[in-house]
Parts: structure tokens; C-alpha cells; sequence
């Protein structure tokens, strides 16, 4: 579409948004569009020569790169080089104003956060400010580069916690927490026996434990049937109970152990 294309353009001209991956910039925008879906109704209809002159399109980008800067602003500071890679949590973009809220409604706020196999969802850090946590944050992630970056962000945001480099597939050692994360981890490392998955759900010391999977395809298209059977099945044997809270890019069961 030439609006979104036009769009990406204008919002990566200004450092360091040029650094961002342009699929998560067209998240972004769908995203804002979805709140002001009169804008993008009046856009529809400017034609393409004019567009960058239009008061609503400048400020659409300007909004746009606003957000965009005050999620993850702190972050490029603290490493020129954070954004040289994908940033895996696109897809979550349209929930994180109000996931935490949800899932903290049936856990509770919690006092301390683990977080396996984090990625860069510690930058949705403000999110779980806004649901009223204000805890320790413990993020576990593979790479060496990735550790370094989440802690130079828990740093310029004097968060508390730490960030530990671990292979989850070999750890057996995890820190005690109210609340563990596995956002679309899961279905990364595991077999057809879901072996690992059982390992880590009984070997974490945390009373509730949020794993989430994707409801699309490799493909991008929406799953017929996007609950896990098998997990579910997993939590019955263990007696865990469960509760689904399901969205359109991500399905999470919030367990009781």
C-alpha cells in the first residue's frame, strides 16, 4: 500500500528509527491506525503526490515516531547497536498496553518477574510500570549481545534485577519468582515428546507461569485452531490448573502450579 510505504519511509528518516526493522514499523502503524481509524479513512483519500504535505500523514508520523521513541528511546542510547537485529516482539505490539493488566488480574501483581528466554520484551518494561509492577526483574537470554544490551537498558533505567546468560535447553538451575514468562519459547525448543517444556514448568520455583505461543502460521496466517492440546493435557497430568487468555497474534495460558 503506498500510504504504508510512504509512511515507513518518513518515519525512518530520522535517527535512530532508520535502525528499526521496516516489517515492525508497519506493525507500529497498523497499530495507531487501529485507535484513529478516522485518519487513516482521511488518508485513504489524499492523493499519493500530496500526501507528504498533509497535515494528518505529518502527523500521523510524528505520533508514530513519538511512541516509537519513548518505548524504546532509552534503549538506543544505552547501545548504537541495539537494533541491528529483528525485534521479535512486533507482534505484540497491539496488546502490550493492557497484557499485563490481564494477566496480573489472575496472578496478582508479583514481586519478582523471571523471565526465560526474554529476547527484547524487557523493553515493555513501561507497560508493566503501568500495570503497577515495580519488582525485581529477572531476564534469562541465549546471546551474549542480547544480555549486554538488556543490561545496558536495565541500567539506564535503574530497574531492579539482572539479566543471566543461560541456555534453557542445558539450565536446571532457575531463580525463585511470583511470575514466570515463556512468550513464544516453547515451540522454539522443543521436540514432539515436549520433554523440555515438562522439565522447565516443574523445575521453575514460581507458583504461576504465563507460556504463550503464536496463533499464525510460519506462513502469517491465522491458526483454525490455536490452543495446545498437549499443554493443556500437560497441566492436567501435573494437576496444574489454567486459564487462556487468547489474541490475535498470541495465545497465553496463565498456570497455577
Amino acid at each position: 500500500m503506498p500510504l504504508y510505504k510512504l509512511l515507513v519511509h518518513q518515519i525512518q528518516k530520522k535517527r535512530p528509527l532508520d535502525r528499526l526493522d521496516p516489517d515492525f514499523v508497519v506493525s507500529s502503524i497498523e497499530h495507531y491506525f487501529k485507535t484513529h481509524p478516522k485518519e487513516f479513512v482521511k488518508l485513504k483519500t489524499v492523493n499519493e503526490k500530496h500526501l507528504a504535505k498533509n497535515a494528518i500523514f505529518r502527523q500521523t508520523v510524528k505520533e508514530i515516531r513519538n511512541e516509537l521513541n519513548r518505548m524504546y528511546g532509552i534503549f538506543w542510547k544505552s547501545s548504537a547497536s541495539a537494533l541491528e537485529h529483528h525485534i521479535s516482539t512486533k507482534e505484540r505490539m497491539d496488546i502490550y498496553p493492557h497484557i499485563y493488566q490481564d494477566i496480573f488480574r489472575i496472578t496478582h501483581i508479583p514481586r519478582r518477574i523471571l523471565d526465560l528466554g526474554s529476547g527484547l520484551n524487557p523493553l515493555s518494561y513501561p507497560y508493566l510500570e503501568q500495570a503497577g509492577f515495580c519488582g525485581d526483574y529477572i531476564a534469562v537470554e541465549l546471546t551474549k549481545k542480547d544480555c549486554d544490551l538488556l543490561r545496558s537498558y536495565f541500567l539506564q533505567r535503574h530497574l531492579k534485577g539482572e539479566v543471566l546468560q543461560r541456555d534453557l535447553v542445558s539450565m536446571t538451575d532457575f531463580p525463585s519468582a511470583d511470575v514466570t514468562f515463556l512468550f513464544k519459547v516453547v515451540d522454539l525448543l522443543e521436540t514432539n515428546t515436549h520433554t523440555l517444556a515438562e522439565r522447565i514448568l516443574t523445575s521453575v520455583p514460581s507458583l504461576w507461569i504465563v507460556v504463550s505461543f503464536s496463533t499464525k502460521t510460519l506462513r502469517g496466517h491465522t491458526m483454525r485452531y490455536p490452543s495446545r492440546g498437549w499443554i493443556e493435557q500437560l497441566c492436567k497430568r501435573l494437576h496444574y490448573s489454567y486459564q487462556i487468555l487468547l489474541y490475535e497474534n498470541e495465545i497465553f495460558y496463565i498456570i497455577k502450579k
